[in-house]
């Protein structure tokens, strides 16, 4: 079994270590989104845009919406975890 650090431990069940990650997650999927709409864009001039290949696109394009998501529910998570932390800690 794997022990970690208590501040560690900490950090993760508040959810700052996500909240910390949160805006890189973010300029990486922009980044990932405005070369899919290019590749997109390009398949469309080229006429070589089929419908598999849009919904393809349609597909990167949700899934990097998702991680940023899923990386914000996290930290909406850590908060209410540490709400109720120190509710009961009074």
């Amino acid at each position: 079994m794997i022990e970690f650090d208590q501040g560690l431990v900490e950090l993760a069940a508040t959810g700052t270590t996500a909240a910390l990650l949160l805006d890189a997650i973010k300029m990486i999927c922009a980044d990932g989104t405005t070369r899919i709409i290019d590749r997109a864009v390009e398949d469309v001039v080229n006429s070589r845009l089929t419908p598999d290949m849009a919904m393809t696109h349609v597909v990167e394009l949700v899934t990097l919406r998702r991680i940023v998501l899923q990386q914000e529910q996290r930290i909406a998570q850590g908060k209410a975890a540490r709400a109720r932390m120190e509710h009961q800690n009074g």
